[in-house]
């Protein structure tokens, strides 16, 4: 019941003496004297400091420092004897070999490493106050040194060092704190506190330092006895009740509430109760408590032990170990799946049900034996059933992105009941991606989508790959609006490791679809090695833009009498996000003729009208008439040329005439033309029977 640690290796030079710390920790449940000798030979002295034996309580820690002077001795290598013995026993429980290197004396400037502790006094303190200390560490040497922290003792895990590893240039001093917190509830004593350094030179030969300590807690004294102990393990019965009376005295100063627990695998804590978890025991004076049995018949026939844990204010004051003995044609099946599917890097339960078909309660145990890439726990690991009862068991299992790979696996699972049959079940697992970002080394990247309805748009996808190896055939696909509304291209495409691959996603949109944002889910997937990630997006269909700019460019002014003839060429552009139809060209109040009538404009799209314009001959100079561009479906725009130049003659060009001609002829031909179509309209239909003159 002793835990027993020491540094077994050391090396001095002769006239030094060597310290080998010895750590002893007593894991029992009673008080236990420890005694220490140590046997060195020839040459060597061997000594304790200060003390070679300490009576431990239960859990108490404490620091021996065996001391060999080497002050006669012969460089060399010496193996010194440490023995460890219990009370008056002769016969040591511990034997150990330490090793020693006398070294002969060179001169030397100093240690390689000098550690020193402040305060370097024993300390003492109070519950739920803090000892700090100041550990400085110089490196006497002209290249890097290391230097890694740690502390040995009661209060080792309420212990913080403001750095636990340092590195320390050539010649330089650097300093560490260490917080040491006294637990709320600590009871009065000295304790032991050890600061073990390892150093190390940057050519990895490395230095052991110790710094040493006490520190004295100033507080109440807790002295607790058990009466009425068991000293056997109790017997009990399936289905019965067995009761078992034991008393808690308070010899300490200590006065308040005491916290009683048991701990135990969960069969026996199943099996026993304590009668009170809290007593009230003042000092000189006693309280009574049961520790009740009442095991199921469920539960094995086994010897089952527990602790009884004593705390006060959450510090452990006393354990002591209670056993108990419970004592009066099994056969089992499993049913499961033929297999089950597992999500990567998402913990998934695989249920099944362990039945019990024998005549006589039984007990089971679960052993899991899964593949190296997967973590996989039973839940519960034990359990037990009556006659023809059931039970549902999962087992819980853990995969990761890069340990597990996709694809069919097996864990296997030995369950065994209390007379030691043993079946082995075997569980068939697919595992299969989660489909989620960040637990894919697939990501897609999806830029904002804005299309307008009517118009074409276009989007690139990017899909990428976090994975140190290439991906083939991975697709994009697309859901949540009809597959006539887009195409993506590629349809696959191989992505390299750690690289990407860009899809382009075409979208053609109705022109009357209801305008509203679309939840979009993208799928990039590659159906030979199974990877997968879906991805959200949404769509914004935008309202259609319909939008024209006109201006006019080369006016020829001709005049003929009381008329002046204006020969211009209107260029007009689509700024729109839609195609606009039939824009046509016109004027309040005079004749327009253009070549050609109508345009038809895509977006960004830009045409000319050749037009010709008659305006009275006598309107003010720099006077404009307003030209109206419209389309049926609403696109409009508007310039304004001169009608009245300053000081211009009519041309005398024939070249301007034909053109004004051609243009003229046109719009005659399709006046004519119109009037033709509205007359034949006109005639009823009976002319198609009317007979023909000869």
């Amino acid at each position: 019941f002793l835990s027993i640690s020491a540094i077994e290796n050391a090396s001095v030079s002769k006239g030094v003496n060597a310290v080998y710390p010895v750590t002893v920790t007593n894991l029992g449940i009673d008080d236990e004297l420890v005694k220490l000798s140590g046997e060195c030979p020839e040459g060597l002295v061997c000594s304790f400091d200060p003390v070679s034996y300490e009576t431990l309580y239960p859990t108490q820690v404490k620091l021996f420092n065996l001391v060999v002077d080497t002050t006669n001795a012969d460089s060399g290598n010496y193996s010194i004897r440490l023995d460890t013995a219990l009370g008056t026993q002769t016969t040591a429980c511990d034997v150990r070999y330490l090793s020693l290197e006398v070294k002969p004396v060179t001169p030397s400037p100093g240690p390689r490493f000098v550690a020193t502790l402040e305060p370097s006094a024993n300390q003492s303190s109070r519950p739920g106050d803090y000892v700090e200390y100041a550990i400085s560490i110089f490196n006497n040497a002209d290249e890097k040194g290391y230097a890694n922290f740690k502390t040995v003792g009661a209060f080792a895990a309420n212990t913080v060092f403001s750095a636990s590893s340092i590195e320390l240039a050539a010649f330089e001093t650097k300093r560490v704190t260490a917080k040491v917190r006294i637990p709320p509830g600590a009871p009065g004593g000295t304790f032991d506190q050890l600061f073990q350094i390892s150093a190390a030179s940057a050519g990895g030969v490395r230095y052991p330092l110790q710094l040493y300590s006490q520190i004295f807690v100033f507080a109440p004294t807790i002295d607790l006895q058990l009466e009425n102990e068991p000293v056997d393990c109790i017997t009990t019965q399936h289905a019965g009740e067995t009761v078992w009376e034991m008393a808690l005295r308070n010899n300490g100063e200590v006065e308040g509430l005491f916290s009683l627990s048991l701990e135990g695998v969960s069969e026996a804590l199943e099996s026993a109760k304590l009668s009170a978890d809290v007593l009230e025991v003042v000092s000189g004076d006693k309280q009574y408590f049961r520790l009740v049995f009442k095991p199921k018949k469920s539960v094995a026939l086994d010897t089952y032990y527990l602790n009884l844990l004593v705390k006060y204010l959450d510090f452990a004051i006393m354990q002591k170990q209670i056993c108990f003995t419970v004592t009066a044609v099994t056969d089992f099946y499993v049913k499961k799946l033929d297999e089950y599917a597992v999500i990567r890097s998402i913990v998934t339960p695989i249920e099944f049900t362990v039945v019990n078909n024998g005549s006589v309660s039984n007990n089971f145990e679960l052993q899991v034996l899964p593949p190296a890439t997967m973590l996989v726990q039973a839940l519960p690991q034990s359990f037990s059933l009556s006659p023809g009862e059931e039970r549902l068991v999962r087992l819980i299992a853990s995969t990761s992105l890069e340990r597990t790979p996709l694809g069919r696996n097996t864990i296997k699972v030995m369950i065994s009941d209390k007379t030691g049959v043993k079946q082995a079940h075997y569980f068939n697992v697919n595992v299969v991606p989660s489909n989620r970002s960040g637990q894919s080394f697939f990501s897609i990247s999806i830029p904002e989508l804005r299309v307008t309805p009517g118009a074409p748009g276009t989007a690139f996808i990017e899909v990428k790959n976090s994975k140190n190896a290439p991906f083939h055939d991975v697709s994009l696909t697309l859901s949540g609006i009809p597959s006539t509304w887009y195409s993506i291209q590629p349809s696959s495409r191989d992505v390299p490791e750690n690289g990407s691959a860009v899809y382009q996603i075409d979208f053609s949109i109705p022109s009357n679809p209801e305008l509203k944002p679309y939840e979009l889910e993208f799928t990039a997937s590659s159906a030979l090695e199974g990877e997968s990630v879906k991805q959200n997006a949404s769509l914004l269909l935008l309202a259609p833009v319909r939008s024209i700019q006109a201006s006019a460019l080369d006016a020829q002014y001709f005049l003929s009498g009381d008329k002046r003839e204006i020969l211009v060429s209107i260029t007009v552009q689509n700024n729109g996000t839609v195609g606009v139809k039939s824009v046509k060209l016109s004027s309040t109040g005079y004749a327009v003729f253009s070549q050609p009538s109508l345009l038809d404009l895509a977006p960004g799209e830009q045409k000319t009208f050749t037009a010709s314009i008659v305006v009275p001959s006598d309107l003010p100079t720099n006077s404009t008439v307003a030209l109206l561009l419209n389309s049926p479906d609403g696109a409009y725009s508007e310039v304004r040329i001169i009608a009245h130049p300053e000081e211009k003659t009519a041309g005398s060009s024939w070249i301007l005439y034909v053109i004004i001609a051609l243009i003229l002829l046109v719009a005659a031909i399709f006046l004519l033309s119109r009037r033709e179509r509205e007359a034949e309209e006109a005639i009823p239909s009976e002319r198609g029977t009317r007979e023909r003159l000869p």
